[in-house]
């Protein structure tokens, strides 16, 4: 259930996707995984203060799991309470060494008008071993900062290393490049990819 419930979520069919999330946690309810998949399904669809109950929940199950603090720091943002999401962001990177939740680690400190850090923290993050998350967060970075070619380089990154999911085209931190028809290209060619093809 819960694979399918996270396969579900990245296809974008966020209603079945919780059905089978919500089942899976109350057969397994101190499962931090599926917590946490619940938790990030939830933000996903904009319920964010069930997300947090969630995502809170998985972080007590497992407080050393840095994605589950990352998610932690990003829903805190979702509610309006970014200066609060530093610390576990802040965590999430330290715990993890990775690109993909350092550069997270930069977009919040970024959020929340820590500019210099920010761009410090981008800067390491960029000098980490390079994966689709990573570059991901690294495009969201930029496009956050207005270099949207740089953005669009990188996001061609995350796809080509493999970065395939249907929020690609709804991500706020991606609003700038909308009717960029390079951006326009890359989410077109991710939902190719997640289309069902017929036998």
């Amino acid at each position: 259930l819960g694979l399918r419930g996270q396969a579900e979520r990245i296809a974008g069919d966020t209603d079945a996707a919780l059905a089978d999330l919500e089942e899976a946690v109350r057969i397994s309810p101190m499962r931090a995984g599926l917590l946490w998949k619940l938790g990030e399904t939830l933000r996903s669809v904009g319920r964010y203060e069930e997300a947090l109950l969630r995502i809170r929940q998985a972080a007590a199950v497992s407080p050393f799991n840095p994605v589950i603090q990352s998610t932690l720091g990003l829903t805190l943002a979702n509610l309006d309470r970014a200066e609060e999401g530093l610390k576990p962001s802040a965590r999430a990177c330290e715990l993890s060494h990775s690109q993909p939740l350092c550069a997270g680690y930069a977009i919040a400190l970024l959020r929340t008008g820590h500019t210099q850090q920010a761009g410090e923290v981008y800067h390491s993050a960029a000098a980490l071993t390079e994966d689709s998350d990573g570059m991901y967060n690294l495009a969201c970075y930029m496009a956050l900062t207005g270099n949207r070619s740089e953005a669009i380089r990188l996001l061609r990154r995350a796809v080509d290393l493999g970065d395939v999911d249907s929020y690609i085209g709804r991500d706020p931190d991606l609003a700038t490049l909308r009717g960029d028809p390079g951006f326009d290209a890359i989410v077109a060619e991710v939902s190719g990819r997640l289309r069902p093809r017929k036998p």
